[in-house]
């Protein structure tokens, strides 16, 4: 008998130890505050994402095979913190929950270590050593950590309902389309605003920054009458090795990590690329930059509503694959991209992959809280922290790769890295660049969908199991 089951008998009695009050249709205000999170942390992490490999190949003079190491270092580092935050936000009792505090303290965190980043030759100078760029980036991973993996594990604690989660995704996953239109039409105007080159991405990030902290406090004052969880005492005996090792017998968890971690690695390849896109081969300004970014999460946002609508009707595993088929096209169809291009041409590609992208996001996301669902009808625990922390280091193991491994592709393709001065890339680097920016998000997403069609958990299943547990915790009662 595994220990989920044996801990399955013993459910009732935990469930019912519990404080938890649910809704099955949220508050407005509760959901636009949580979504406020997103928003704060897309900001955060679009600026990285974008910005941060070539401003450290083209601005601090740090080679690209480099550059990407650094970035996996600290993504590596986080595959040790999150699931220890994860178990620590559990642990965790407060007058204001188990979650809440670490929106605030997180918040401020990403925000310093956001100007920190870009300002390293402002600080260090030109001739800055690659284990002090390593060191802001694993400040940068824990900032990003302390406020991540708790505010992840809310979502199981706001609502039981399959449908709602799904909903309650569609508010991230907008927040996340804002925060990525405010760093491409914002980071780059800010980037020349104040100067360009490296003085230009300090002030950026100064900006961007404040945002950060705004949307953090916001989200930290509109969840404060969201439903929440706490920990009963018979829980809190249970120890970190036996919580770890039901984690691993969650089935459906452990196909929805794989599933997140191809998905990823594709977007992180390319979204880690784009700058290289619009320099290189479109041979277009950076301002360009900005607007390919505004289409793509147009198209992410305006296309919510639509995959939220499939999903109530073929389901989550029919809509994940419908959408992985338009990212996947709007990917491939890179390999047409060339300079000189009409700029409507580029942009629909970006829009269309952007729907691709609303849909894929959408479902993945939603599908975390139904996990940690089904972890707590068969055990009767309440671990959502620690399943958000193994959920977020996935994520960031996943893009850690994507970032080394755009850095590996572009150093072998022979990228030509400087510090701030033009230079003509060979053949062999342009190709290095279409394949990152089209082949190889096409590649990882179709295995995704592969990883899609064997994930067991669905609607069905999920109302069978509460039966069964509201049946158990009835005759509990009876007895």
């Amino acid at each position: 008998m595994t220990t989920m089951s044996i801990r399955a008998e013993q459910a009732p009695a935990i469930v019912h130890q519990h404080n938890v009050v649910r809704e099955e249709r949220l508050a407005l205000s509760v959901a636009l505050g949580w979504g406020a999170g997103s928003l704060a942390m897309a900001v955060l992490f679009n600026s990285t994402n974008y910005l941060l490999l070539r401003f450290l190949t083209d601005h601090v003079g740090i080679a690209a095979g480099t550059a990407g190491l650094l970035l996996a270092i600290a993504r590596l580092y986080d595959a040790v913190t999150d699931p220890v935050m994860g178990a620590i936000s559990d642990r965790t009792n407060t007058r204001w929950g188990r979650r809440r505090p670490y929106l605030i303290g997180g918040g401020i965190l990403c925000a310093l270590s956001l100007v920190l980043m870009f300002s390293i030759p402002m600080l260090f100078g030109t001739d800055v050593s690659a284990a002090t760029v390593l060191m802001l980036l694993l400040f940068y991973a824990t900032a990003y950590t302390i406020f991540n993996v708790p505010y992840m594990a809310m979502p199981a604690e706001m609502t039981s309902g399959y449908h709602e989660r799904s909903r309650l995704m569609i508010y991230r996953v907008g927040a996340i389309g804002i925060g990525q239109i405010l760093v491409g039409a914002i980071g780059p105007f800010l980037i020349v605003h104040f100067g360009g080159g490296a003085a230009g991405h300090s002030g950026m990030s100064l900006v961007l920054g404040a945002i950060i902290i705004v949307g953090s406090v916001i989200c930290f004052g509109l969840t404060a009458k969201a439903p929440a969880t706490f920990r009963s005492a018979q829980e809190a005996r249970i120890g970190w090795g036996e919580r770890f090792k039901t984690v691993c017998a969650n089935k459906p968890f452990l196909w929805l990590l794989v599933l997140k971690v191809v998905l990823l690695l594709g977007v992180a390849v390319t979204g880690s690329t784009l700058a290289f896109l619009t320099v290189r081969i479109l041979q277009v300004p950076d301002s360009v930059l900005g607007q390919l970014i505004i289409a793509t999460t147009i198209g992410t946002i305006v296309s919510l509503p639509m995959w939220f609508w499939l999903s109530k009707r073929i389901g989550k595993k029919g809509t994940y694959i419908c959408a992985a088929s338009v990212f996947i096209v709007a990917s491939l169809s890179w390999l047409l991209a060339s300079p000189g291009e009409a700029p409507v041409v580029f942009l629909l590609r970006g829009f269309l992959k952007g729907v691709g992208s609303g849909g894929l996001i959408l479902i993945s996301q939603s599908m975390l809280p139904d996990v940690i669902e089904y972890d707590h009808l068969k055990t009767g625990l309440r671990r959502e922290g620690l399943y958000a922390g193994f959920y977020t280091t996935v994520e960031k193991l996943a893009f850690a790769l994507g970032a080394s491994l755009t850095g590996l592709i572009l150093h072998w393709s022979g990228y030509i890295s400087s510090r701030g001065a033009h230079v003509e890339q060979p053949e062999s680097a342009i190709v290095g660049i279409y394949i990152c920016v089209a082949i190889a998000p096409a590649v990882a997403v179709a295995l995704s969908v592969i990883c899609a069609w064997l994930y067991p958990l669905n609607q069905k299943k999920l109302e069978k199991l509460r039966a069964e547990a509201a049946g158990q915790a009835r005759a509990a009662t009876a007895q």
